[in-house]
């Protein structure tokens, strides 16, 4: 266990609550107005937030709740330097790798 299983967990409760198979339109300006500052995460969170707003408030709140959950997660990471940080862009691709195709 660690930061991996940590991302894993995260990007996986990430997903399940994500998009409910309503095509999304691309942007890049995000509704949580957070940035990491690494670019995969950076456009994970992009992707993310742009499916937010073409969800019903039901599908919204729980996608919203762990969207913040997994940008706070990443924040710490990042503030924790050394490996955690370095170990970030790996979680964030697999992050991305993961955003369902209605959300892309």
């Amino acid at each position: 266990m660690g930061m991996r299983a940590l991302f894993t967990m995260t990007v996986a409760a990430a997903v399940i609550a994500s998009c409910g198979g309503q095509k999304a339109e691309e942007s890049g300006a995000t509704s949580t107005g957070d940035n990491v500052g690494i670019p995969q995460c950076d456009e994970y969170i992009s992707k993310m937030s742009a499916c937010l707003k073409k969800m019903s408030p039901g599908e919204k709140a729980a996608t919203e709740d762990s969207l913040k959950k997994t940008i706070d997660s990443w924040k710490t990471a990042m503030a924790q330097g050394g490996a955690s940080r370095d170990a970030l862009k790996q979680g964030c691709e697999t992050a991305l790798a993961q955003v369902p195709p209605s959300c892309k």
